[in-house]
């Protein structure tokens, strides 16, 4: 049984001096230490409250203290559940009464902002929808909250996807601009910004992004976590704002990769009400049995190398993660420059077609209260509407021209060929043709510096001919509908940068394996320093003040890069060590003068000549004042010097703790606190013998034969 390590490994040495570690429940005193959720993987969150560690009640309400304490500027979070801690307590009532409802019972989850979910509006980002209380789920957040997950709010997003204009457009109306954890000045990317941040920073176990073409992956890169775009429609898109239904979907975006596959195995399959689905029962997998660390042996994988810039920038860092693979055992095989063909311009024919359509036919279903029915009222809104109307909106504009939908010739010949180029003539080519089982490539660039609204840009879908662009293998990937993973592969300045794995369609337990042996053997993650650093005056947890310690002497250090979790406990530990093992030994030290005190006043007390020894002892360690209280001839004033020790050992528990981690003056007063117990020892220990040799004469004791 693991008995709360975790939570307890800074005090291990003193408590078992003082205190039992743990009750036979293996529960922690939560008053001591509060659960900390800072930097803890969605998975560990589930083992701990399974095991009785913490509930769910105090684990959502401290992702809720760090929302209010840490977004600020960041603007990932747009809205708290109001209910969230009644939706807590609901799943601490059920796992009280052996009816939890499985491994993610209990555990908080933020969800873009395109997500319904009853109880809150969905925005996607505009004053257009802020009236837009669903009367059902979505598919994604009814089978999690049917699997006891905690709707815990939504995270903030490019506004509809980041689908309105060609210009810079940070953020959203509504949930103001989002900023880069690990550079404020910098983009967070698109359109799952709020997600990604929110991921990096703690304020949730994980999160729901979705993607069209690469807002997953490119916000999973550049904020530092692991992002994961299914096959289409392996997940329904029922009850999300869409773009595309040929293209859209969703998927998780978590600190580790055994994240993702838990979420997976729970959102993956068909549902009625998304016709697209109908083969996602029949594709889907465990994919958290599927997990392998060996994965990458024998394992053939086609290297598709950054061009140009992207090869001065992060081509380092990628043939360093390239090394990794073939440690673990891959087979590399590099690709043609040329490989694969740019589809940008088949994919903008695609989404401007597909937009009106299904947007039309989303907000046809949306409550009375929103006056939004269409397209064309919501360009509207947007033109009148001083909190909108700042914004440019060429790419509704040019949705709302297009005519008969996915009936249009020129629609259905961009389909025709946007495929061909992605799947038979692009990726499943290559698969087959060089005999490999995925492709890898780096997911993106390091976070580009924001740029003011309106800032002209070509934007996603840029017109034009072809090869205005690199061929990005995110964007084959969306056109194709094929999944792809990007996991931490390092810090180019600072900034994160992400590896993808690609695949064929329904390849996702092998893309999850091959991203979970990576993740495993490169232990490339490394957490803003705002999610570990920015609470130095809100937090209560000593754990997050030795963490902050453990960042100060290396910032590089991750903490939950694991293989299992026996390591993870090994590695929590391993952070503490120090602390422990000196607040241990002032414990010990106390203890062993008490008992030299002890061995002193009682041989003498009882005429043996070994009194001397004991007292001598005591001398030698320094300590005259233990000589004087045990050789005191007065009851009280050997009382009132040890009350002052008494009081000594609190003050110095409290100031090693400050010292030692910066902690704050709650942490120090629960340390004083802990100390002062091995010196009430000594007190015991030293007061009832000095009333015996208050009896005698301490002069003859200390001059005698």
């Amino acid at each position: 049984m693991i008995c709360n390590r975790p939570r307890m490994t800074g005090l291990v040495l003193v408590a078992t001096l003082s205190l039992a570690a743990c009750s036979e429940s293996g529960s922690a005193p939560s008053a001591l230490l509060p659960y900390t959720v800072e930097e803890v993987p969605l998975h560990q969150v589930s083992v701990d409250l399974a095991s009785g560690q913490t509930t769910s009640e105090e684990v959502t309400r401290a992702y809720i203290e760090r929302i209010e304490a840490l977004d600020g500027e960041l603007n990932a979070v747009i809205l708290v559940a109001p209910d969230a801690l009644d939706q807590a307590a609901a799943s601490d009532t059920r796992r009280a009464a052996g009816q939890e409802l499985g491994p993610l019972d209990g555990v908080p989850m933020l969800f873009k902002d395109n997500l319904d979910a009853v109880g809150m509006p969905t925005t996607a980002g505009s004053f257009a929808l802020e009236d837009n209380y669903p009367e059902v789920d979505s598919e994604v957040v009814r089978r999690l909250r049917s699997a006891g997950v905690v709707i815990l709010g939504k995270a903030n997003l490019s506004q509809f996807a980041g689908f309105r204009n060609s210009a810079s457009l940070n953020g959203s109306t509504l949930g103001g601009g989002t900023h880069n954890p690990y550079d404020v000045m910098r983009s967070a990317a698109g359109s799952s910004s709020g997600s990604g941040i929110s991921t990096a920073m703690s304020f949730a176990a994980a999160t729901i992004g979705t993607e069209t073409a690469g807002s997953i992956i490119g916000p999973s890169s550049v904020n530092g976590v692991v992002g994961m775009k299914p096959t289409i429609a392996l997940v329904s898109r029922r009850g999300i704002v869409p773009i595309s239904l040929t293209q859209d979907s969703s998927g998780p975006m978590t600190r580790t990769v055994w994240d993702a596959a838990m979420i997976l195995n729970v959102i993956a399959g068909s549902d009625p009400d998304d016709a697209w689905s109908a083969e996602a029962d029949t594709n889907k997998a465990d994919y958290v049995s599927a997990l392998d660390a060996e994965a990458m042996q024998g394992s053939r994988l086609g290297v598709l190398r950054p061009t140009g810039d992207n090869a001065e920038s992060i081509g380092p860092l990628f043939d360093a993660a390239l090394e990794i693979l073939i440690a673990q055992g891959a087979d590399l095989v590099d690709m043609p420059e040329d490989a694969l063909v740019d589809p940008r311009p088949e994919m903008r024919t695609i989404l401007i077609h597909d937009f009106k359509e299904d947007l039309n036919t989303y907000l046809g279903g949306t409550p009375g209260a929103v006056t939004v029915r269409t397209l064309a009222d919501l360009i509207e809104f947007s033109k009148t509407d001083p909190r909108e109307s700042m914004h440019t909106m060429d790419l509704w504009e040019d949705a709302e021209a297009t005519v008969d939908g996915r009936q249009n010739p020129e629609y259905i010949a961009a389909l025709e060929t946007g495929k061909r180029l992605t799947q038979q003539d692009g990726i499943d080519r290559l698969l087959s043709e060089y005999d490999v089982v995925a492709l890898i490539a780096p997911s993106g660039n390091p976070a580009s510096e924001l740029q003011p609204d309106g800032t002209p840009r070509p934007g996603p879908i840029p017109p034009g001919p072809r090869g205005t662009r690199p061929a990005s293998l995110t964007t084959i990937a969306a056109v194709a509908g094929y999944p792809l993973i990007s996991v931490p592969m390092g810090l180019v300045e600072g900034l994160p940068v992400g590896l993808s794995f690609v695949g064929t369609a329904w390849s996702e337990s092998l893309l999850l394996s091959l991203a979970y042996d990576y993740e495993q053997a490169s232990q490339s993650r490394v957490p803003p320093h705002r999610a570990v650093m920015s609470m130095e005056t809100e937090s209560t947890d000593f754990v997050s003040a030795v963490q902050k310690a453990v960042w100060a002497v290396d910032a590089n250090l991750p903490l939950y890069n694991i293989e299992s979790m026996d390591a993870l406990v090994e590695r929590r530990i391993g952070g503490f060590a120090i602390i422990g093992n000196l607040m241990g030994i002032f414990a010990l030290l106390s203890l062993v003068l008490g008992a030299i005190g002890i061995y002193g006043a009682t041989a003498y007390s009882a005429g043996h000549h070994t009194n001397k020894t004991g007292i001598r002892l005591a001398m030698d360690a320094k300590r005259d004042d233990v000589v004087r209280m045990v050789v005191s001839q007065s009851t009280k004033r050997v009382g009132f010097g040890l009350v002052i020790g008494l009081g000594l050992a609190f003050v110095m528990g409290g100031a090693m703790s400050e010292i030692l981690v910066g902690a704050s003056s709650t942490d120090a007063a629960v340390f004083g606190g802990v100390t002062f117990v091995p010196a009430a020892v000594s007190f015991v220990g030293l007061y009832l013998p000095a009333q015996r040799v208050s009896r005698t004469d301490p002069v003859q004791a200390l001059t005698a034969d």
